[in-house]
């Protein structure tokens, strides 16, 4: 018979390890503390903070024009990257908030990114750019889905915020209104934050 005490004692061990090594990562992540919570307000409440450091690297995406657009995200530059379809209703509302969000922020490093997840006809993605005025978006595209299965997005529209140090500090499943007063609360005191640390 098999003794399964040994095996748990040694699984548990490498979890431990593991989960240690991560939580030494996060506390080293200048973005991922406790202070964002004063802004999960209204519709920021939907906002999941990573409890774990998820780092996030080179990301490859395709454009409109069927480009390969390659994003490295420990770059220094703060971004949000909304993943959403043409299909999707919820997706196409929130379009225009974070296309506002982008309007209030107006840092450089600061980058807004919609990416149009899975089939997604591209002659109408430009025409709904055009008809909401979506200029301060860079729209790109994941077609097969691979990319935002790796990041574990599971349901349209989720958004990504991600650290300029590449770190992913939380995410929002779900539609919410971007350009809301604690939105742009948290993300002018998330750039004030880098800016201050020099980072």
């Amino acid at each position: 018979m098999l003794n399964v005490k040994p095996i748990f004692f040694h699984i548990l061990m490498v979890y431990s390890l593991l989960t240690g090594c991560a939580n030494f990562a996060y506390s080293d992540s200048t973005f991922l503390t406790e202070e964002i919570k004063q802004f999960q307000l209204g519709d920021l409440k939907k906002l999941i903070i990573n409890r774990i450091a998820t780092p996030v690297s080179l990301l490859e995406f395709i454009d409109v024009d069927d480009k390969t657009i390659d994003i490295n995200l420990d770059d220094g530059n703060f971004r949000v990257i909304n993943f959403w379809a043409l299909w999707c209703a919820p997706c196409r509302r929130e379009m225009g908030s974070l296309n506002e969000l982008k309007n209030h922020i107006e840092a450089e490093n600061f980058e807004v990114i919609a990416v149009a997840a899975g089939r997604n006809n591209v002659a109408k993605i430009r025409e709904f750019f055009i008809e909401g005025n979506l200029s301060n978006l860079k729209s790109l595209r994941d077609p097969t889905g691979k990319i935002s299965n790796s990041l574990g997005v599971v349901g349209l529209p989720t958004t990504l915020l991600i650290a300029p140090n590449g770190f992913e500090i939380g995410r929002v499943i779900g539609d919410i209104n971007w350009a809301s007063t604690e939105s742009i609360k948290l993300f002018e005191f998330l750039l004030e934050k880098q800016k201050n640390l020099g980072i």
